[in-house]
């Protein structure tokens, strides 16, 4: 039931990231068209002369080239600096990121400016709804393998790395934990009798271990040596001391908080104070139970 629900909450998450990546690269393209219209309105048509053309790819209007162009790259810079804080949350290299972002158009203008000359051509029979179509199609091409370049190449090893995602994520873990609070109350009465009940039955085989070493003597001081040795060696009482909470203490924190029936503020206190008692007089059995717990999240422990 817990693995589900992770994985639901991975998938919610992802889920996210596509919208806010669709309404940051529509945003963009938004601002690709009105800064094109309005350089090659207010400024080139002034500055060029209207039979100017430029061989890219295809023969095209020199003044369509550059305002394209210059509204291409406005986008990218609009669409990666939204996408690095609030999609990807990444804290990685921005000049590199940047580099990377800009990389993917090296050949895919070309392609695009291929494309729709080839896809508005091949259908000029049905008129301007030729170029309408292209238009659209190769958005949703650029859309895609954007996407992919952005999550496999720009962003791959930095992903939820900035300030904000480790915040989330270390508010979500003392949600984790809160929801467990209510549990750890109703527990620990029950933790309580438990450990006066152990403390009884130890007290009881402690008493009958006497009973039988007395009972031994005459059939063979040695067996019953051994025996007596074994029975003392299960009651010992060690401390547990937390030497080091190591890289992961929010793990550490849920360890103690379960195993200790702690509340959050003090299983923080013993984590972020190492090295620390967490444990006194306890059964060596039980003593080591903790200490493996603790030693699986990457904690280091010792008994004494």
């Amino acid at each position: 039931m817990e693995e589900q629900s992770k994985k639901f909450k991975i998938n919610k998450k992802e889920l996210m990231r596509t919208i806010k990546f669709t309404l940051f690269s529509i945003s963009a393209g938004v601002i690709q068209i009105v800064s094109s219209f309005l350089l090659k309105l207010l400024i080139l048509d002034k500055l060029i002369p209207s039979d100017a053309t430029i061989r890219f790819i295809t023969e095209q209007p020199l003044e369509t080239f550059i305002a394209e162009t210059v509204g291409l790259a406005l986008s990218i810079i609009w669409n990666f600096t939204f996408n690095r804080k609030f999609t990807f949350k990444a804290a990685n290299n921005v000049p590199i990121a940047m580099l990377l972002a800009f990389a993917f158009y090296v050949p895919f203008y070309p392609f695009q400016t291929w494309y729709i000359a080839t896809v508005e051509k091949s259908l000029i029979h049905i008129g301007d709804w030729g170029f309408v179509i292209a238009q659209v199609t190769v958005m949703v091409i650029n859309f895609v393998l954007e996407y992919l370049w952005q999550t496999f190449v720009v962003f791959r090893k930095s992903i939820d790395t900035n300030t904000a995602a480790q915040k989330q994520q270390q508010n979500v873990a003392e949600t984790d934990d809160g929801t467990q609070d209510k549990n750890s109350a109703d527990n620990a009465e029950q933790a309580v009798q438990t450990k006066d009940k152990a403390k009884d039955i130890a007290t009881d085989n402690l008493s009958q271990k006497i009973e039988v070493d007395v009972v031994l003597v005459d059939a063979g001081k040695d067996k019953a040596k051994d025996i007596a040795t074994d029975n003392l060696s299960q009651k010992i009482e060690v401390d547990v001391v937390l030497v080091d909470a190591g890289k992961d203490k929010i793990a550490v924190i849920k360890v103690l908080r379960e195993v200790l029936s702690l509340e959050l503020s003090q299983a923080k206190t013993l984590a972020e104070n190492t090295p620390a008692t967490i444990a006194e007089n306890k059964l060596k059995d039980e003593a080591v139970v903790i200490a493996d717990k603790l030693r699986n999240v990457g904690a280091t422990v010792e008994l004494k």
